[in-house]
């Protein structure tokens, strides 16, 4: 039995091992494309300004422009704070998670091997 635990336990943090590059990939690609939009607003405001130059803009269109921006800025902070919120909660669940089917584990051994009580059972060798 020691030996099939410490194959699968072997094979269980190789898989994880494995995700981790998957995870930076993820989360720096969400922070280039959050970089990117925060270019591309700057962006969007210098084109308004060009194309404003020798023409004054209405207040109306001005008015307009700035609520635009103002609103996709504000859309971006919110979706960025909400990705922070949710990079805080997400390991604390799955953390939550594991410890609750490790304590699953251990009762299941006591009930199956009441004799083991709390004590680690013998190995050969």
């Amino acid at each position: 039995m020691t030996d099939v635990l410490k194959d699968s336990t072997s094979k269980v943090m190789k898989t994880i091992d494995a995700q981790v590059p998957l995870y930076v990939r993820m989360n720096s690609s969400i922070y280039r494309e959050h970089n990117r939009l925060a270019e591309s607003l700057l962006e969007a405001g210098y084109s308004l300004e060009r194309m404003g130059i020798g023409v004054p803009l209405g207040q109306e269109v001005r008015w307009a422009a700035d609520m635009g921006i103002q609103l996709y800025a504000k859309t971006m902070m919110a979706q960025a704070e909400m990705y922070g919120e949710f990079l805080k909660w997400y390991p604390q669940v799955y953390v939550s998670a594991l410890r609750s089917f490790d304590q699953a584990m251990k009762n299941w051994v006591h009930m199956a091997y009441p004799e083991t009580g709390r004590t680690r059972p013998k190995t050969t060798g």
